[in-house]
């Protein structure tokens, strides 16, 4: 598979996780998310997928590894601040 077609497949990924969020589906959209990572792991959409599933733990792992990747994208900090109160028992 040459650039283009990462491009393309990770697109189609993306789309499909965004569909299944908006569908309340956060395992399914976290199992798109997943794969188009593998193709481009600067986003941090898998992170809301996790803490809709109440998995925080999972949720600060993949922001963290977001921030690390991509310092300068806010949502990755916005996830990793929800994580924190998750865990911590808030709403």
């Amino acid at each position: 598979m040459d650039e283009q077609d990462d491009k393309s497949t990770k697109a189609e990924l993306k789309l499909c996780g965004d569909i299944a969020v908006k569908r309340k589906n956060y395992r399914g959209a976290s199992a798109f998310y997943s794969e188009a990572i593998e193709l481009d792991p600067n986003d941090a959409t898998l992170s809301l997928c996790y803490l809709q599933m109440t998995e925080a733990d999972k949720a600060l792992r993949d922001a963290n590894l977001r921030i690390k990747l991509r310092p300068e994208w806010l949502k990755g900090y916005y996830r990793k601040g929800c994580s924190h109160v998750s865990l911590k028992g808030g709403s």
